[in-house]
């Protein structure tokens, strides 16, 4: 009997035992992924273990790390705010100072001081060097021989002096401790000059006592406030670089030109004082420029020989026991310095 054979078809391809149909229920026999979970047994699955422990060391230094950067955040947030707080209290004094000089500035007085002429102290002193202490208020008194014309030149002021009286008492009004204005027209000085109890609260204060941080500009607290019974009258203020205000002026007479030419003029209740520069110097709180009182008159004339002597810009200016002098006292802004501006009594109109 005759076998039938079929033809076998060679292009039939071999069938994928792992090949996937769109009969979706035959697709189980066919995954790979489920057939091998059969052949899985406890032993080939291996059990998870316990994470180890962080060091103890590695766990506070991740505590300092975070508590470190907390810091440095609040430092940096707080240096941002003292530096806008700081910004706009310099701005605010501008405007509170700003607002004093015009006061003063529309008040127009006039005292010639256009061309202010260098008198020679001993002139103006009008006593000798001899006298004591306690008489050298007298120094720049009229005496009771004066000459007609110098008489009639200081009376030609006295209107002058009234609206300065009024305008120093406008001022006083505000805050008792006000005790004059100070003007430097070269160097961009014009402020109220206050008076306190210690060389402190106006570190902070303006000239009204409220608080700024640029402080005021003022007088030591052992001066007298009448100006002509000191040897030494020291005024204090800041160096406030930026924007260019309180004494920041001071450091232009390192310029001899400014030096040489340059009038200070302190506005009083007892009058005008007009000074000239004679030493400028970077020095130390400690070295002594600032000192009032002396136990002689040749006493304050080695003060002032010392002090000469310190400038970095020589002076020709003759001084002696008799002469009567301003100093300028402001920071110098690195290592707790100062800078020292002396100056010599020239004028006086009362």
């Amino acid at each position: 009997m005759k076998r039938l054979f079929r033809k076998k078809n060679m292009n039939t391809p071999k069938a994928d035992p792992f090949s996937f149909t769109q009969e979706t229920e035959l697709n189980y026999d066919r995954d790979p992924f489920l057939h091998s979970l059969k052949e899985q047994t406890k032993e080939s699955i291996p059990l998870s273990r316990e994470p180890e422990k962080e060091p103890r060391g590695a766990k506070l230094a991740g505590v300092m790390r975070t508590v470190l950067l907390v810091i440095c955040i609040a430092v940096c947030a707080g240096s941002c705010l003292y530096l806008i707080d700081n910004f706009r209290q310099k701005a605010e004094a501008e405007a509170l100072y700003g607002e004093a000089a015009a006061e003063f500035d529309a008040a127009g007085l006039d005292f010639g001081f256009s061309a202010a002429p260098e008198k020679d102290s001993t002139q103006l002193s009008k006593d000798s060097v001899q006298q004591s202490l306690t008489s050298l208020s007298v120094s720049i008194e009229k005496q009771e021989n004066a000459d007609a014309s110098e008489d009639a030149e200081s009376g030609a002021y006295n209107e002058e002096l009234q609206k300065l009286r009024a305008l120093l008492g406008s001022y006083k009004e505000r805050n008792e401790d006000v005790c004059g204005y100070i003007s430097i027209p070269g160097v961009n000085i014009a402020y109220v000059v206050v008076q306190g109890e210690d060389n402190d609260f106006y570190l902070n204060h303006n000239y009204k006592g409220e608080p700024l941080v640029v402080g005021s500009i003022y007088m030591d607290y052992r001066n007298s406030e009448t100006l002509s019974e000191n040897y030494n009258t020291v005024l204090y203020g800041h160096n406030i670089e930026t924007p260019g205000i309180m004494f920041h002026g001071v450091t232009d007479f390192f310029n001899k030109n400014i030096f040489d030419n340059e009038y200070i003029y302190l506005y009083t209740m007892d009058g005008v004082y007009v000074y000239k520069a004679f030493a400028i110097y970077d020095t130390r709180p400690n070295s002594g420029y600032i000192r009032t009182e002396f136990e002689t008159a040749e006493e304050f004339a080695g003060f002032l020989a010392e002090m000469q002597s310190r400038s970095r810009i020589k002076s020709d200016a003759q001084l002696g026991a008799e002469s009567h002098i301003l100093t300028l006292s402001t920071c110098t802004n690195y290592n707790n310095g100062r800078y020292a501006l002396h100056a010599y009594l020239v004028d006086y109109i009362h």
